[in-house]
């Protein structure tokens, strides 16, 4: 079982049981034509009895025709001092935490959205967390570190029905890291998902609008997670 005596109180869900509780953040948009950039820096919770981490993002998407291509990258520091190399704009994570020792957690992700008329769309995102490099991907190695999730969303099959359909699959050790302080992770609830490491999960669910903000939705869910295996939480440290 994982050790649990470094971690804080938890404080699982803030509107509903599985998501995070708000992070003060500081937040820039920039819009060029079809080509759009966010980046982020917010303050997040340690699961360590350090009081504070923190978490910065930047996002490149761009729109060709029917295609939706993002790029982005995500990265969790639970260090006392602050890099400001992560604050400037466009500078690659990965560059910038190479520079600045390689104590932290850098995630790169890459997503393709397909938008099928007015019938729906079709979407996929890949993972990456920790990846040595491309070659590596399969590879053994604890730190090569992956999710993937596809799905699809169709509209108006019936007039105002909505049907969907997901699998996602997160590989062991997935969110986690090798200090205490660098899962992506707030108050313990997993950042941007809810399926835990070493899991996969498929998800279904139909929704008829009945009119006068009434809905009725039918939705399944199944999941497959090796709780007892190393790996399996962001509790777990690999040593």
């Amino acid at each position: 079982s994982p050790d649990e005596s470094h971690v804080k109180t938890y404080r699982h869900g803030y509107r509903d049981p599985n998501e995070s509780a708000p992070m003060p953040q500081f937040r820039v948009r920039m819009d060029w034509n079809n080509l759009s950039y966010t980046q982020f820096a917010a303050q997040s919770q340690g699961l360590s009895h350090q009081p504070q981490t923190m978490t910065y993002g930047h996002r490149l998407e761009s729109r060709f025709g029917a295609w939706t291509v993002g790029l982005h990258e995500i990265m969790v520091s639970g260090r006392d001092d602050t890099d400001w190399v992560y604050f400037l704009p466009l500078v690659p994570f990965f560059v910038a935490e190479h520079h600045t020792g390689d104590r932290d957690n850098v995630t790169l992700g890459l997503d393709l959205n397909y938008q099928l008329s007015r019938l729906g769309r079709i979407y996929t995102e890949l993972f990456l967390d920790d990846l040595l490099s491309p070659g590596a991907l399969l590879d053994n190695y604890w730190g090569n570190k992956y999710a993937w999730t596809m799905g699809s969303e169709w509209v108006n099959l019936w007039p105002g029905m909505t049907y969907s359909l997901e699998y996602a699959r997160v590989e062991p050790w997935m969110y986690s890291h090798h200090t205490k302080n660098g899962q992506l992770q707030h108050y313990g609830a997993l950042l941007g998902s809810v399926i835990p490491p070493n899991s996969d999960q498929m998800d279904t669910k139909l929704r008829q609008d009945l009119g006068f903000q009434w809905s009725l939705e039918l939705a399944f869910t199944h999941r497959r997670h090796q709780a007892k295996a190393r790996g399996s939480s962001i509790l777990h440290i690999h040593d």
